[in-house]
């Protein structure tokens, strides 16, 4: 008897689209007119502004930002933001009471004495 040849492995469908096309791969590098390039320049340089808020603006994240600053050379003049303070509400909260607690202390003048309004309102 004739020996049997060994049999293959059928070969793979090549799926539609399969091929590795390159520039499928390549990421596309965005065009900036030269306005906006000015205008996120003094905000890089002059603002404390974060840079993930200038980043989402142009819709770049801000590694690219970081990357477009290095390439044009441009210097970061105000990179920590300014420290934050009491908000406006907790400072004139604290002026009321004080003049709450002033006006606790003063002494009752009879013209006030003889007021027909009730006293105001605490609030605490």
């Amino acid at each position: 008897m004739a020996a049997r040849k060994p049999r293959r492995a059928p070969a793979r469908k090549k799926r539609k689209g399969a091929s590795l096309n390159p520039a499928r791969f390549l990421p596309t590098h965005q065009r900036y007119t030269p306005a906006l390039l000015a205008h996120v320049r003094q905000r890089f340089e002059q603002t404390p502004e974060p840079i993930p808020s200038m980043a989402a603006d142009l819709g770049v994240a801000p590694q690219s930002l970081h990357r477009i600053a290095r390439r044009y050379g441009w210097v970061r003049r105000n990179p920590v933001p300014p420290p934050r303070d009491v908000t406006p509400a907790l400072t004139m909260l604290a002026e009321a009471k004080a003049l709450e607690a002033q006006a606790d202390g003063l002494t009752v003048g009879p013209e006030r004495a003889a007021s027909p309004l009730p006293p105001p309102a605490r609030f605490t």
